[in-house]
C-alpha cells in the first residue's frame, strides 16, 4: 500500500477559482510542498488575467516556477495498474485525463452531451492487497460537498483495479490519438523554497499589472471591433477566469503577507467593479440588447483605473513585503536539513523519516511523520538552517493518542553548532500540540531532546513540526 499526501485547504478554496484540470494539478503539486496548492491557484489567476499565455502554457510555466514538470506516460490497458503503482512508489502523483461521461460516479455518466467534457482524476495511491486505487476528487457531484463544507476540499475515493481499467478502456475509444496518452505524472525537477516562491508570486502580480495587459479589457476591445456582444460571457469558465479566480490572489496576499485583501477595502472594491462589469455584459448577451459601444468604453476606463489602484497599493506594500510573510515555516527554506538519532522502518520497507517535515518529494504513503526506533536512548531531532534566522515560534504536534505523546523534552539552540543554549524545557506534557512563542531568538540550529514518553514504549512519534521566523 502506498499513499501520497496532498493539501486540502478545507473551507478556503473551491473548484470555481479555476477548473477541474488545473485544480487537480494544484493538488498534485502539493505532494511536494503543501503550500504549492495556494500558490498555484494564485499564479494561475495572475497569468490568466494579465498575460496572453494559453492555459496549457500557464500550467507548464507555473510547474517550472515550482521546480516541477509534467510528463506523459505511454501505457496500455494490460499495463495500466503496474504503471500507476510504479509511479506512486516513486512519489509521483498521477493525472488521469477522462471524459466525464465515462465516470460511473458522475451525474454526467453515459450522457452523450458530456463526452467532449474533459476531467482529471488525481491518483494518489494504491492498495495491492485490496486491489484498490485511491483518487482525490473535489468537483464531481459538487452539491454533496456544499452540504458539508463551504468549499470543495479533496475527498478520497476508492476505485477497484477493474473500475480503473474500465474507465481507461472507455476513454481509449472516445479519445483522439493525442489524448489516448491520457496518463501524466508530476515530477520534481528542482528544489524551490516556498519562501522565495511567495516573494516571486507577489512580484509577478506587480510586474504583469504594470504591463497593462488585462485580458478582460482585451475581450471587451474584441467586442468593440466586432460590434457585437460575446456569447462566451454566458459560459461559466469566463466568470471563473476573470472574476472568481482573483479570490485566490486575495487569499494568498492575506495569508502570506498580512494584506487584508479578501475582506479589505482594496480588494473588495476591485472585485466588485469586475463583477459588476462582467454581470452587466452577461445581461446584455442574455437579453440580446442593442450593442452599446460607449458603455463598453466606460467599462474599459473603469478597469484601467481599478488595476492602477491595485498596482499603487501593492507598490506601497512592496518595500516591506519580505518582513510581512505570516508565520513563514523555515523548514521550507532550501538548504535546511533534519537529522535524527534513528528512523523506524516498517515491515513493508517504508521509512518514517523526519525529512517529511521539509516536504521533500521522497515522502510516500502515510509515513508523513517521524517515528524513531524503539530503544532505551534519549531520542533527538536536529534542524540546521543554511543561514542564521530569527525564530519566533515553534509548533510540535504529536499523535492524538495520549500514550504516544512525549511528556518530557528540551529544546536547545545554537549559532555555531558547538555552544548550545536551552530555549524551552517541558515536563509532564499531556497535550498533543505544543506551541511556544519567542522574542526573535537568533539561531542557526535547533536540537530537540525527547527525554520521556507517556507510554511504556520508548520511541518518539512526531506528526508535525513547524519553525516560524524570518
Amino acid at each position: 500500500m502506498r499513499k501520497l499526501i496532498i493539501e486540502n485547504f478545507e473551507n478556503e478554496y473551491s473548484i470555481e477559482i479555476n477548473n477541474c484540470l488545473d485544480y487537480k494539478i494544484a493538488g498534485a503539486s502539493s505532494v511536494f510542498n503543501k503550500e504549492f496548492l495556494r500558490i498555484y491557484c494564485a499564479q494561475w489567476s495572475i497569468y490568466t488575467n494579465w498575460s496572453k499565455y494559453n492555459n496549457y502554457e500557464i500550467q507548464n510555466i507555473i510547474l517550472q516556477n515550482f521546480g516541477l514538470k509534467k510528463e506523459k506516460i505511454h501505457t496500455k490497458n494490460n499495463d495500466l495498474i503496474n504503471v500507476i503503482k510504479d509511479n506512486i512508489d516513486k512519489g509521483y502523483p498521477i493525472l488521469f485525463l477522462v471524459a466525464t461521461n465515462t465516470l460511473f460516479f458522475s451525474i454526467s455518466y453515459k450522457k452523450d452531451a458530456s463526452k467532449y467534457l474533459r476531467h482529471n482524476l488525481l491518483i494518489t495511491g494504491y492498495d495491492d492487497e485490496k486491489e484498490i486505487i485511491y483518487i482525490r476528487e473535489n468537483s464531481i457531484n459538487k452539491d454533496f460537498y456544499y452540504k458539508i463544507f463551504k468549499s470543495h476540499p479533496f475527498m478520497e475515493y476508492q476505485l477497484t483495479y477493474e473500475m480503473i481499467n474500465e474507465i481507461y478502456n472507455k476513454n481509449y475509444i472516445l479519445f483522439n490519438e493525442y489524448e489516448k496518452n491520457c496518463i501524466e505524472i508530476i515530477k520534481k525537477n528542482d528544489n524551490i523554497s516556498s519562501y522565495d516562491l511567495k516573494i516571486s508570486t507577489y512580484n509577478l502580480l506587480v510586474e504583469l499589472l504594470e504591463k497593462k495587459d488585462d485580458q478582460l479589457i482585451c475581450k471587451i476591445l474584441n467586442m468593440i471591433d466586432n460590434e457585437a456582444y460575446d456569447e462566451k460571457f454566458l459560459k461559466e469558465q469566463y466568470h471563473r477566469n476573470y472574476l472568481q479566480s482573483i479570490y485566490a490572489i486575495s487569499i494568498f496576499l492575506y495569508n502570506e503577507f498580512d494584506i487584508n485583501g479578501y475582506k479589505g477595502d482594496i480588494f473588495e472594491e476591485f472585485l466588485n467593479i469586475r463583477q459588476n462589469i462582467i454581470n452587466a455584459i452577461t445581461k446584455k448577451v442574455v437579453k440580446n440588447s442593442e450593442f452599446d459601444k460607449e458603455n463598453l468604453l466606460k467599462f474599459i476606463n473603469l478597469l484601467i483605473q481599478n488595476n492602477s489602484l491595485l498596482l499603487d497599493f501593492l507598490k506601497k506594500q512592496n518595500n516591506n513585503k519580505n518582513e510581512k510573510i505570516i508565520e513563514n515555516n523555515l523548514l521550507f527554506v532550501t538548504g535546511t536539513s533534519i537529522t535524527t538519532d534513528s528512523n523506524m522502518v516498517d515491515e513493508n520497507g517504508v521509512e518514517y523519516s523526519a525529512s517529511c517535515f521539509l516536504y521533500k518529494q521522497d515522502y510516500i504513503a502515510d509515513n508523513n511523520y517521524w517515528v524513531s526506533k524503539v530503544n532505551d536512548n534519549v531520542h533527538w531531532l536536529k534542524i540546521e538552517f543554511p543561514k542564521i534566522y530569527n525564530v519566533r515560534k515553534i509548533s510540535i504536534e504529536y499523535s492524538k493518542y495520549i500514550n504516544s505523546i512525549c511528556s518530557d523534552y528540551d529544546i536547545l539552540y545554537s549559532i555555531d553548532g558547538t555552544s548550545w543554549n536551552l530555549l524551552k524545557s517541558v515536563n509532564n506534557n499531556d497535550k498533543n500540540i505544543n506551541e511556544f512563542e519567542f522574542n526573535n531568538v537568533i539561531l542557526k540550529q535547533i536540537l530537540i531532546e525527547f527525554r520521556k514518553n507517556r507510554s511504556y514504549v520508548n520511541k518518539t512519534i512526531v506528526r508535525n513540526l513547524f519553525i516560524y521566523g524570518s
